[in-house]
């Protein structure tokens, strides 16, 4: 599996990873967000593809930047997933964060 995450405010230089470091980064956020949602707002498939539209908010535990601990950050992401054999084998996102401040 890997995720490919193009460049946005957070990541300037977008990242790839392999589904080890998945793991991780998704364990990380763990400890940086108090809180995070998903609201998917469209799907579409076609074959072993689906791509899908996503408004995410997540709530800082900790202070991030200038940003104080409880600020709830946005962001408006297309996800472009590929399956093989029902499992998902590759996944690129594109997140649009909203101005943190």
């Amino acid at each position: 599996m890997t995720h490919s995450q193009l460049p946005n405010t957070l990541f300037p230089t977008g990242a790839d990873r392999d589904l080890a470091e998945t793991l991780s980064a998704s364990a990380r956020a763990r400890t940086l967000l108090a809180a995070q949602s998903y609201d998917v707002v469209n799907a579409v498939a076609r074959g072993d593809q689906v791509a899908l539209e996503i408004k995410w908010s997540g709530t800082l535990a900790v202070g991030f930047g200038e940003l104080p601990a409880g600020h709830v950050l946005r962001a408006h992401i297309a996800a472009f997933l590929d399956f093989r054999d029902g499992r998902i084998v590759a996944q690129r996102t594109y997140d649009c964060y909203e101005p943190l401040t």
